[in-house]
């Protein structure tokens, strides 16, 4: 199973770098009473367990469970989906944030959270028994493709391609969203990706390290998991969800860079003085910090929005990651800058967290498209 760092006050005093609580002075009764406005108890936070030890926190695939991508999930239950409750989107949120500032290779987004997800709301009971186990265990690999409309479901048989799947390298089966030919609407399935002439994959690295593939799909029986307005909700839930997951991803990133950013100007001495001495660069480093916290905010504000009924659930997700990308852009851009040269070198995280950063703008529906669904959400609501 998934096992987080330590108990609700270290975790956040983990959240919170050292400067920005020595600026806000936040002494043990403040962090006593954020630490008991969170979700879970016994140093829980929702339904992950957070335990503190060194190989968790570097993200080891060996003990935490990560790397294996493990996860409880109960065949008859929402597993480690985050519509649920509000816990679970806030628990899914703590682990992503982890994701970003660590920069996990793992699928726990593609796997664990999206492809998972579909599978415990969708499978039948023959096919949650088969996988969910495997999955459990660690001993399988989901991947998620958005292959609408270039994949097409006729007479039992899929064709078509799917392009720049997540993981889809080293996926044990993929759940495949396509367009069904007799009625022109979207369907869920399931195929496996075994060897078979059937289903061609052409595995390559992402620009940030990740594993994906290209997969070409010719004539597969896949099993089909959902049909027409079922499939339909289901893919703008999958969606919705990880768009929020990458939300927090962002923010995790986000305070990692800026961590970064305000020791380099503490300790990068120009002219006999540290760089942070000279107050244009503090005012970057407070836009940084400021763009931080909106970026918190919107992703709170989208995590409660997977409780809202779809159509205000959609808006609210889309407007909020649209902002996310935007603003997490800027830190990262501004991050570098204010690095020089050294900020786009390989031995520095800077770049690595600039790259995550920009693969995660173009998954699951990009700024542009995020901000056109906000958009049609808002101007639905006004009607």
């Amino acid at each position: 199973m998934f096992t987080l760092a330590h108990d609700a006050k270290a975790h956040f005093l983990n959240r919170a770098p050292a400067w920005e609580i020595g600026l806000f002075n936040l002494g043990d009764d403040c962090l006593d009473a954020e630490c008991a406005k969170r979700p879970g108890d016994g140093g829980t936070i929702g339904d992950l367990s957070m335990k503190s030890d060194a190989s968790a926190a570097e993200g080891s695939p060996s003990d935490s469970g990560i790397g294996r991508g493990e996860k409880t999930v109960s065949p008859g239950g929402p597993g480690i989906g985050l519509t649920s409750t509000s816990s679970d989107a806030l628990a899914v949120g703590a682990l992503m944030e982890v994701v970003g500032s660590r920069l996990l290779l793992e699928p726990i987004l593609s796997s664990a959270i999206v492809a998972t997800g579909l599978l415990v709301r969708q499978a039948s009971p023959a096919q949650r028994e088969r996988w969910l186990p495997v999955l459990t265990a660690g001993r399988a690999v989901l991947a998620f493709a958005d292959a609408q409309p270039g994949c097409v479901w006729h007479a039992g048989t899929l064709r078509g391609q799917a392009r720049a799947v997540l993981h889809g390298d080293v996926a044990s089966a993929v759940v495949v969203a396509a367009l069904d030919a007799a009625t022109q609407r979207p369907m869920l399935c399931l195929v496996e990706a075994g060897a078979t002439p059937s289903l061609r994959r052409r595995a390559y690295r992402l620009v940030d390290g990740r594993g994906a593939a290209d997969i070409d799909f010719d004539g597969l029986s896949p099993d089909v998991l959902a049909v027409d307005d079922d499939a339909a909700a289901a893919i703008d839930t999958a969606l919705a969800e990880a768009a929020v997951a990458q939300c927090a991803e962002a923010l995790g990133c986000v305070r990692a860079l800026l961590s970064a950013t305000r020791e380099h100007l503490a300790v990068r001495q120009q002219f006999g003085r540290p760089l942070g001495a000279n107050q244009v660069l503090q005012h970057r480093a407070v836009e940084m910090f400021m763009l931080q916290e909106e970026i918190a905010a919107f992703t709170a504000r989208a995590q409660q929005a997977l409780a809202l009924p779809a159509a205000e659930r959609d808006a609210i997700v889309a407007g909020a990651k649209a902002y996310v990308c935007r603003a997490a852009r800027q830190v990262a851009n501004d991050a570098v800058q204010l690095h020089g040269g050294v900020g786009i070198t390989e031995e520095l995280s800077v770049s690595h967290h600039f790259r995550r950063l920009m693969v995660n703008a173009t998954l699951f529906g990009d700024r542009d498209a995020q901000f056109a669904r906000f958009l049609a959400g808002v101007e639905g609501g006004a009607r």
